[in-house]
């Protein structure tokens, strides 16, 4: 009998992991409930059409594929658009498929290592996984009501959340709120249940970036919806979002003598070759911005190590680093940022609040060793930018002001 659940769970997460075995075997039935209790996005196939056809009506997530039994072979998967990886459980045969050699996979022997690698490449998959809108200093005196392509509304649409955010007042049980939401979500998911117990009995405003930079179901569930614009759940973080941009300017005051030694920090990061035409290449001097909280590191080896392996499970695709240029830029508490060093962090990163906007200064193609990269030089800009602000003034109109649902 076939075990499928149809695609009508709301998913939270960016990546789903799917077990596809033997139609008769039920030898992994342990291994299968183990890795249930562990990761969020759980499925499990029989039956390998159904699997396709599963997977095919993905749309917004990224799908780990674990193969068992007979189901050893990449023919069937190569064109799927949303498969990131495969994994071959419990065989010592390797796969003779060089027609397919793009699609990565390891083999793996046990339960454990299979859920320590599945961990290291989502974590990676999530770190790249993060949306970047722009808009072209060519489209001021853009308003709501003109024909907006996807990229201005896009762009739009993330500062106009940020407008709303920053002027919501929020109740003091908005923490139960998120918590009960989450748990509702992760019901079957005992290693999340046990740190969303953590948040609600440890969370304190003044933790609130620990909590937002540390991979766990806050960052996760946050960096999917601001991707996907899930307003909903973007209001049950909303307390969580404030209280980090209150702490990020305590953090740059904190650590002003420190910030002063860094006037460029690095942010790796893959898209594909059409992807970064599109929207960055062709866009040199307009504004860009990541839709989430940005962490960018001052040690440029970083980035680049970070690239170099995406690269090597995606080779098809843009290698990019964004250099970023902080230097004598005057700082706003709209949008703050700051060096993650206080009782609870000590990082070599700076973190920029969510949607901050940066200047294409530069798009320069580069080596480094056989890697060949794209390096994207950004310009933090100031918030009273007139080319800035003429683009932005929609999501500045009064109406939001007094009606934070006016556009909702």
């Amino acid at each position: 009998m076939t075990t499928t659940i149809p695609q009508t769970t709301r998913f939270l997460e960016s990546c789903l992991i799917i077990w596809l075995y033997d139609e008769t075997s039920n030898k992994f039935e342990n291994e299968i409930k183990h890795l249930r209790k562990l990761v969020y996005g759980f499925k499990t196939f029989n039956n390998i059409d159904v699997c396709i056809t599963f997977i095919n009506n993905v749309q917004d997530e990224k799908i780990f594929l674990i193969l068992s039994g007979r189901y050893r072979t990449f023919e069937c998967f190569h064109h799927l658009p949303h498969l990131e990886k495969l994994y071959i459980f419990n065989s010592f045969q390797e796969l003779n498929d060089a027609k397919h050699e793009t699609l990565k996979y390891n083999i793996i022997q046990n339960i454990n290592s299979l859920y320590k690698q599945l961990e290291e490449d989502i974590q990676l998959c999530e770190m790249d996984f993060m949306s970047i809108t722009v808009v072209s200093v060519l489209s001021q005196d853009i308003s709501f009501s003109s024909k907006l392509t996807k990229q201005q509304a896009s762009f739009l649409f993330g500062q106009m959340i940020k407008e709303i955010t920053s002027r919501l007042k929020f109740e003091s049980s908005s923490k139960d709120v998120l918590i009960d939401f989450c748990r509702v979500h992760y019901a079957n998911n005992d290693e999340q249940l046990r740190i969303i117990d953590e948040f609600a009995k440890n969370y304190r405003p003044n933790k609130a970036l620990w909590w937002l930079t540390n991979r766990c179901f806050i960052s996760k569930i946050l960096n999917r919806v601001q991707r996907t614009r899930e307003i909903d759940i973007i209001y049950k973080f909303g307390f969580l979002i404030k209280q980090a941009n209150i702490q990020l300017s305590r953090l740059y005051e904190e650590n002003a003598s420190l910030m002063e030694t860094i006037s460029v920090v690095y942010r790796g990061k893959t898209m594909s070759h059409a992807e970064f035409n599109t929207t960055v290449k062709n866009n040199c001097g307009g504004f860009l911005s990541f839709t989430n909280f940005l962490i960018a590191t001052s040690n440029k080896k970083v980035a680049i190590d970070f690239v170099d392996r995406r690269l090597a499970m995606h080779p098809d695709m843009a290698g990019i680093i964004f250099e970023i240029d902080i230097n004598q830029t005057l700082f706003n508490e709209k949008n703050p940022f700051a060096l993650l060093k206080d009782a609870d962090m000590n990082k070599d990163e700076i973190c920029f609040y969510m949607s901050t906007v940066f200047r294409i200064e530069s798009v320069e193609q580069t080596t480094h060793g056989v890697m060949v990269i794209w390096l994207v030089k950004l310009k933090l800009i100031n918030d009273n930018d007139q080319q800035l602000l003429s683009i932005l003034a929609p999501t500045r109109n009064p109406d939001i002001h007094t009606n934070q649902g006016y556009f909702l």
